[in-house]
């Protein structure tokens, strides 16, 4: 029970548990105790995380076309309503899990290039690994409105990738419902 008590009492924590939070990781970002990253060292970071990207974006077109191919063959059916459903079912929540799975990667590359910028400007860079995990967890708002981060987000073609073409096999879903009605 003792444990019990415990969790409710940590889960309830002040907000200024919160505010000391953000001080501590504020102050860890800029500490000079930790290790000054090398330039290099941040262009190896932006580059995994390009490569994350990349990889996921892979895994859900290769995905994305292979339900769309079935909801098709489906679709010609004459029970295939089910199925069809199902296979909808599925390729809906893929699309809706690449969107936001492939947003957030690309906000970590854009971090990636934010700090990358900064140790090019003559910026000390601490312990990035450090800052991408508290990044990735919701901490550094201070980041997301330098206009520094916010000049990186402008990129065509990751608009394309991450808006345009998920709506695109929306738009063959749909399609593939009218066939099936029509």
């Amino acid at each position: 029970m003792a444990g019990l008590d415990s969790l409710r009492c940590a889960s309830a924590a002040p907000a200024s548990g919160v505010m000391d939070y953000y001080k501590q990781s504020r102050k860890f970002m800029e500490s000079p105790d930790n290790k000054i990253v090398t330039y290099n060292d941040l262009l190896t970071l932006w580059g995994i995380q390009d490569s994350l990207l990349q990889t996921y974006r892979t895994i859900f077109i290769s995905m994305q076309s292979i339900l769309v191919a079935f909801g098709s063959i489906m679709a010609q059916g004459e029970s295939a309503i089910f199925p069809l459903i199902g296979i909808s079912v599925l390729a809906m929540f893929a699309l809706w899990f690449w969107v936001s799975i492939c947003t957030a990667r690309g906000q970590s590359v854009y971090l990636a290039q934010y700090l990358a910028m900064k140790a090019e400007a003559g910026d000390p860079v601490y312990e990035p690994l450090q800052i991408l995990k508290h990044f990735q967890s919701g901490h550094y708002p201070e980041i997301s409105k330098d206009p520094r981060f916010i000049a990186l987000q402008g990129g065509l073609t990751r608009k394309k990738m991450e808006r345009w073409l998920p709506t695109l096999f929306f738009a063959v879903w749909i399609f593939i419902w009218l066939i099936t009605f029509a």
